[in-house]
Formats: structure tokens, sequence, C-alpha cells
């Protein structure tokens, strides 16, 4: 059954039930053995003989289940074939019996056993001797009680088993990280002889409250993200904390949080918290904050203090003034999405800041911004921008790359000479009918203009176009350029490859003229590269310059629900040579992340 060759280091064994393979599963392209005990015999074979060299072995138990387990209820299957029963799967556990451990035979570190009930575990799975890190995962095992772990033991995950209560376990004494994620904890514990966690992952239980956790003087993360938690008094007992995550709770209260001298990371989002108040005065070495979907409407002073801040999200709450801002000189991140933010203002001071998200605010004007000279990265979508200039002279906003100005009003852009490294610009589903001056974005790489009124591009260069842009899903509506007439014309995802933008780069092209008001392909011969065409219902003739480009591959035509068969068969009794046939698909706008 087994032919080794060579010294093995990771050994991973996947069982299934016979029920499940006949009902679930694919046929296997291996010899399999439906004898259980036989594979037992089989398996310690393997581990005795690769002892020296096993570094972890991984079990799969979770495709084991009982004929009485509703396994896909929906199939109503039945069989005669019974499924293994309970003894079997603790017969596994044989394995690991005490005659191979205390006898020192199994060397590996690392063992992962899923599926398997750990109530009922053999005690030989607990006393190896170089084991440190064990996973017992996907149980269903509502307590765990009576069982004592070996001290070797630095990494324990106990997740997704539904566990309740913990009774009468004694924990490794050299644990170092321990997940009890996706159980049913109600209340955080101390855990005997734990004396040297730094990582404790207790995210989605049910906890409401913590008890009295001085005993962790070592532990660095906490992780208690989707529970019922209330409050967070005692966690200012944790002095070496450096990052704590609350999100999705029910903590109303921050000012509980005074006394983390070496907190960096807090994620205290999706919480009801209704403002910012003195929490922050005892934590000054604080770095990144989330805030996102409370319920702040204010940032008060006591906000300025936090002189380390290099991140702070604040989005999705009812804040109407950026304020106090300007004495957290390190910022480089800010998000105030999804606010009722008006003016953009007291930002002066970030020289540091490299993001700032004001997407889905009510700001008008976009003012305040050229002093930041490390902005590379600024998002105004969704607002009620009806201009965008920027009246200060002299060079600045150098190092902005992106720049989002999707859904707003705005109906032309003027003086964007020093946005020199721009590399991508969204315009879509705005009011632009005149676009001018695009000549001075010679870098920029994609640029999204759908869902405007643009009538015309007034370009100086020939060819500018083909030779400095990459569009990707630009609309451009009834423009001229070059003496060829594109209407409301698509552009999407042109350049499959990344192009050295020059005009005898070979690469895909697709162009994408779909949902416009084009009548004729008349003028796209000059597009040479053109590798995939998509045209809408309103094309009527498609051009002889298009059909003889020397590299189209396929033309897709958008049809109209009338005379499709026959339009169809017309456009391709025109260019017998190529490919062409019709789709129907829908036209997404992706916003600029």
């Amino acid at each position: 059954m087994f032919s080794v060759l060579g010294l093995i280091k990771k050994l991973s064994i996947f069982l299934r039930s016979n029920l499940y393979s006949e009902v679930l599963a694919t046929p296997s392209k291996f010899n399999t053995v439906s004898d259980l005990k036989t594979f037992i015999s089989l398996i310690k074979n393997v581990m005795l003989s690769q002892r020296k060299s096993l570094e972890t072995i991984e079990f799969n138990y979770d495709n084991i289940k009982q004929s009485s387990n509703a396994i896909c209820p929906a199939l109503h299957y039945q069989t005669n074939t019974p499924d293994y029963p309970e003894e079997y799967k603790i017969e596994l556990q044989l394995l690991f019996a005490d005659e191979y451990v205390n006898n020192n035979s199994f060397k590996f570190t690392t063992l992962e056993l899923k599926g398997v009930c750990f109530s009922k575990m053999n005690s030989g799975v607990l006393k190896l001797m170089d084991l440190k890190h064990l996973k017992l995962a996907n149980s269903s095992c509502p307590s765990l009680k009576n069982i004592q772990f070996s001290d070797t033991i630095e990494y324990l995950d106990l997740s997704h088993n539904g566990i309740a209560t913990i009774k009468n376990v004694k924990f490794p004494t050299n644990l170092v990280t321990l997940k009890l994620c996706f159980n049913k904890i109600k209340s955080f514990q101390n855990f005997n002889q734990c004396d040297k966690l730094v990582q404790i992952m207790l995210n989605n239980n049910s906890i409401m409250k913590i008890n009295n956790v001085s005993k962790f003087k070592d532990i660095k993360q906490l992780y208690l993200k989707i529970n019922s938690i209330k409050s967070i008094a005692n966690l200012n007992a944790l002095s070496n904390l450096e990052e704590l995550y609350l999100s999705h709770n029910l903590v109303s209260n921050i000012a509980e949080l005074r006394g983390l001298p070496n907190l960096k990371i807090l994620d205290i989002s999706n919480n009801p918290i209704d403002n910012f108040n003195n929490a922050f005065a005892d934590i000054p070495k604080l770095e990144k904050l989330n805030m996102c979907e409370s319920m702040i409407r204010s940032i008060g002073k006591p906000a300025s203090k936090l002189l380390n801040l290099k991140s702070i999200t604040l989005c999705h709450n009812f804040i109407s003034k950026i304020g106090n801002f300007n004495q957290m000189i390190n910022l480089r991140n800010i998000d105030l999405g999804s606010n009722r933010i008006e003016k953009i203002e007291q930002l002066d001071n970030l020289a540091q800041l490299s993001f700032l998200g004001l997407c889905e605010n009510k700001i008008k004007i976009v003012e305040n911004i050229e002093s930041l000279g490390n902005l590379r990265h600024i998002n105004l979508s969704d607002n009620n921008i009806s201009e965008f200039k920027l009246t200060k002279k002299g060079k600045f906003l150098e190092k902005l790359a992106i720049l989002g100005l999707r859904n707003n009003k705005i109906t032309e852009i003027n003086n964007l000479k020093c946005l020199k490294n721009l590399k991508h610009l969204d315009l879509s589903i705005n009011q632009i009918k005149t676009l001018i001056l695009l000549k001075e974005l010679n870098s920029c790489a994609i640029m999204r203009l759908e869902g405007n009124e643009i009538e015309k591009i007034e370009q100086d260069k020939p060819n500018y176009f083909a030779i400095n842009w990459i569009f990707n899903d630009c609309i451009f509506n009834d423009c001229i350029f070059n003496d060829c007439i594109f209407n409301d014309c698509i552009f999407n995802a042109m350049f499959k490859k990344q192009p050295s933008l020059v005009p005898e780069d070979k690469h895909d092209m697709m162009l994408d003229l779909r949902s416009n008001r084009l009548k004729s392909t008349q003028g796209l011969s000059q597009w040479s590269n053109i590798t995939h065409l998509k045209l809408p219902d309103t094309i009527i003739q498609i051009s002889s310059d298009v059909i003889t480009l020397p590299n189209t591959k396929e033309i897709k035509y958008e049809l109209p629900a009338s005379n499709s068969l026959f339009r169809l068969n017309q456009l391709r009794a025109q260019a017998p040579n190529l490919k062409i046939d019709f789709y129907r698909e829908a036209l997404w706008y992706i916003p600029v992340k």
C-alpha cells in the first residue's frame, strides 16, 4: 500500500467513511483501504519507520460520519453499508498509545487532528515529548474537561469545536499561543499555569465579561472580535499588551482603556461608541486605531494626544467636521469615508500623510490639500464636488498616484500639470463634456471616464492616447479624436499585458464599445493592435478597414432583441475570416479602492 522512498517530514492522512465516499466524494485515483483496522496498522508502521524524520503529522477525520448524521439530507440517500462506528474512531488514537509514547519513539513537533472528540482522547496523544504545535479542531465537544496537555506544547489551537465550558484542564506551562475561536465560551477565564502566554485568540464566542486577567503579564496580542463584551475595565492590567482587537462587541465606554502604555494597535470598530474622551491620554504608543462603524459625531481634543499615531480609520460614523489632526504629525493614513463632512480642513501639518479617504461625504469644493507633499492616494468619490481646481502655484502633490473622483458633479478638469506621477485617475459618472489638458498627465496608466457627457477631447499631440495611455473602462461620449468618431465608446482593459507604452509594442488589446450610439466602425483602423473588439447594437456595418486589421482575432456584437440572427449572419458574411459572435453582458462600474 505504501511505498516509502527517502525520508518523510510531513504525513497527511485524510479519512472518509464509506457513506461519505458513496454520497459526496469523487472516485479516488489511489488505492484505498476499506478496513479501518488494517489502515491503522499500516499507518502505525509508516509512522514508526519514519519516526526519526517526521516533523508534522496531520489527521483529518472530518469525513467520518455516523449513518444517523445528516450528511446531505436533500439526497435522502439510503445505503446498506454501515458507517464506521464510534469505537473505531477512538481506536485510531492507538497510533499514539502509551507503549510507543513512553518509549519516546515519536519525534515530530506538529500534530493536527480534525474531527476527533478530544474529550475521549487517549492519553498518549498528550504525552508526546517533542510536540510543540497541537491543533484539535472541527470536533463536536461542548466541554473541555479532565485533560492534561504536555508542557512542551507552545501553540495550541482548539478552534471550531463548540466548546462552552472549560473545567479541570491543565494547560501547557510553556504555552505561547492559545486559539479558542469559533466556540461557545461565555467568560474570559484564567487558564491555569499559562504564565507565558503572548497571544490569546477568542474571536467568535459568546463572552460577555472579562474577569481578572492580571496574571497574563506577558500577553501582547488579544483577539476578542465578535463577542458580547460590554465592559473592558479589567484589561488595563495588561501593561505589556501591544495589540487589542475588540470589533463587533457592545463596548460603549472607551475610557476603560486607560493604563495600556505599550498598546500599538487598537481595533474597536463596530461598537456603540459616540465620542472621543480622555481614554487615549495613557496610550502614548498607539500607532493604528480603527473606530469605524461606531456612533462618533466629532473628533475631540483628547485624540490630538496620539502623537505616534500613523493610521486612523473612522469611516461610517456621523462626523461633520475634520478636526484635531494637525498635532498628529506622524499620521500616514486617514480614512473618513461615509461621514457627513462638508469641508477639507485642519490637515496642513500632516507632512507624512500618504492616504486620505473622504469618499461618501458632502464635500463640494476640493481645497486645502496642496500642502500634503507626501500624499499618494486621495479618494473623493461619491461627494457633491462640482469643480476640481488646484489654485496654488508652484510644485505640490508631486507624489500623488491615485485620484478618485467617481460619482460627483464635475464638469471640467483644469490645471492638473502638477500631477506628474499620477497613475490612476477616476472621473467616472460625472458631468464632463469636454476633456482638456490630458497631455500634461504623461505618467497616467489608467483613466476611467465611463458615465460622463463627453462630446470632444481637446488634444494637441497626435496619437497621444496610443502612446501614453492604458484605458480601463473609459467611456468617451460623442468624442472626436484624430478624425475618428467614437460615440459613447468604452475602452475596457485594452492592454491585457503590461505594455511599454510605445506604439510598436505588441500586446493583446481589447476594445469595448458596448452600450453606445456608435453606428459605424469607420476610423478604427488606426488601432492596429486590436485583437478583441466588442461592438454596440447600434452598429449597422463593420467597415472594411476594421475587417483587415492585422491582429484582430474576434469580434463580439451586442445584438438587439429583434432580427438578431439576421444581423449576425450579415456581419459574418462581411468578414468570413473572423470569429464573429454575439453576447449579452452587464456593465459593472468598479470604484477606486
